[in-house]
This record gives structure tokens, sequence and C-alpha cells, in this order.
């Protein structure tokens, strides 16, 4: 996760959930259900605020993402008042449809998230099959070319 300059946030989206469950076993989230290609990787962008940061409680700001159900770990977000962007790199698809859900608190005040981006990422994915058995003949076949040039040296000398 890469954590980097704030971009706007005019209007946001938040949970309103109060307590440390709604980041590890979420009672309110956002989510939304997301085409994606089985085996291919995604970049994660979005924005976070909050309205209030507890000097008192400072486990009471925190959010977590979980992408098809598997949490990207829960990030504590003391900052108040303004946005920061957030990025989470190479978020593997394993089907068609992926579920990307957002749970999140500021207790007593809220968090919000605004500025959802899912791109494929420029990294590329898991190589499929057929690529990997290409790369297997092309690194046989030049072993195969490296290991008949060697005998034919030894052979001329």
């Amino acid at each position: 996760m890469d954590q980097g300059v704030n971009f706007g946030g005019h209007t946001a989206a938040a949970t309103g959930c109060i307590g440390s469950s709604c980041v590890t076993t979420p009672a309110a989230f956002l989510s939304q259900d997301l085409n994606t290609n089985a085996g291919q990787t995604y970049d994660l962008r979005f924005e976070v605020f909050n309205d209030f940061v507890s000097a008192s409680n400072p486990d009471a700001q925190q959010f977590n993402i979980f992408w098809n159900g598997s949490s990207l770990g829960v990030t504590d977000y003391d900052v108040s008042g303004q946005w920061t962007y957030f990025t989470y790199n190479g978020l593997l698809a394993t089907s068609n449809i992926t579920t990307l859900t957002f749970a999140g608190r500021n207790d007593p005040a809220f968090i919000g998230f605004d500025d959802f981006s899912v791109v494929q990422s420029s990294s590329g994915g898991v190589p499929e099959p057929t690529t990997w058995a290409m790369m297997l003949l092309g690194f046989g076949g030049l072993g195969a070319v490296l290991r008949s040039r060697r005998r034919s040296t030894i052979v001329a000398a």
C-alpha cells in the first residue's frame, strides 16, 4: 500500500459504524461487485477522510479493505480534516466477479471514502498455461543449441 497526497474529496460515502468490529468483521460497510478477469492483477486507488481524531483513543480511526472477502489489513488513519490518497497494487482477481468492500470507523465521528478507482495493473498478471509452455519450449531449445555447440567444439578440438 502506498500513501500519497490528497486529490480532492468533494463528496464521500461513510459507514457510520462505531467500534472495533467495524474493521474486522464489518457490520456496516460499502461494497461493490466488479467485473474482473480471473488471473489478472488490479490496482486500487481511493481517498480517506476523518472528521475527528481522538487523542484519548488513537485506535478509533481505522479502515479495512476486503478484496473478494480477504482483508488487506487494518490501517490506522489518524489524519484529521484532510483527504489522503491510498493505493494498493497487484490485487489478484480469482474470478470474473470480484467483491470490493470498504469498512471503517472513526469513533465517535465518521470516516469517509471517495474517488475510487480500480484499474488493471500494467505489470501484468499470472501467465496463462500456454505462455508457460512456450517459455519452457524456448528454454529447452536454447539449452539444446548450447549443448550441441559445446559438443561440436569438443569434437573439433
